[in-house]
């Protein structure tokens, strides 16, 4: 090679990394903006999951109105996750979406919480998606933080089965029963190849082992529904 083409390909090498640090350099700028946009969003899930705790000591309030106070609390959520979008470029999503995994999940934690103290039934990822007005084109709810944040709301559910026992309500660690068992069936229809997952589903086996000692223990007692209705 030539001392003019050994130039010449050092002066590509150059160009090429001079191009490479610009990128860098705009991811960089990009990322600092949405952080900023991101942090009011955090914490609005933080005030959100924080009132939806009060279902584990509600007191005088009823589940109901916990829940209502969730809905309203999920507007402002839903806002600051619009402002977010809005200042993610289109296509740019899967970049770094890792920013904002953990409250995306907190947010199908309180929504899949919400929507079993209603209905007793397992909220869709679509009904998450619907509830949070997300546009599919520009930012997506992807399958492992809809799953991870279910897993969360079954630990919620743990823990309610312990406190509602507490507070006299015998009933309801039965229904909780029933619907996490349903729920754990689910996941093993899943064959888990993602390490992070498969971590999170060894929390709901032991969820399951929990409320499956507090209905055994309250059926011993004779404080079951059947022995309520003999």
């Amino acid at each position: 090679m030539s001392a003019l083409e050994k130039e010449l390909e050092s002066s590509k090498v150059h160009d090429i990394f001079t191009i490479l640090r610009t990128q860098l350099a705009g991811d960089q700028e990009l990322k600092e903006c949405l952080q900023h946009a991101l942090e009011p969003l955090e914490e609005s899930v933080r005030e959100l999951y924080t009132s939806l705790q009060t279902i584990h000591n509600p007191g005088k309030l009823s589940f109901s109105s916990i829940c209502e106070r969730g809905d309203a609390m999920l507007l402002i959520s839903r806002d600051k996750l619009k402002a977010l979008i809005i200042a993610l470029p289109t296509g740019r999503y899967y970049k770094f979406n890792s920013m904002w995994s953990f409250s995306m999940q907190r947010l199908v934690t309180c929504l899949s919480l919400i929507h079993y103290l209603r209905k007793g039934t397992l909220i869709t990822q679509v009904q998450v998606s619907e509830q949070l007005e997300l546009d599919p084109d520009r930012f997506n709810l992807i399958l492992e933080d809809y799953l991870v944040g279910i897993l969360f709301m079954a630990s919620e559910l743990s823990r309610l089965t312990v406190n509602s026992v507490i507070q006299g309500d015998y009933k309801r660690p039965f229904e909780i029963f029933k619907f996490v068992t349903e729920l754990n069936a689910g996941f093993k229809l899943l064959h888990f190849k993602n390490d992070h997952l498969r971590k999170k589903y060894d929390s709901l086996k032991y969820d399951v082992r929990k409320i499956e000692e507090v209905v055994y223990d309250l059926t011993l007692r004779g404080l079951s529904p059947e022995s309520e209705e003999t």
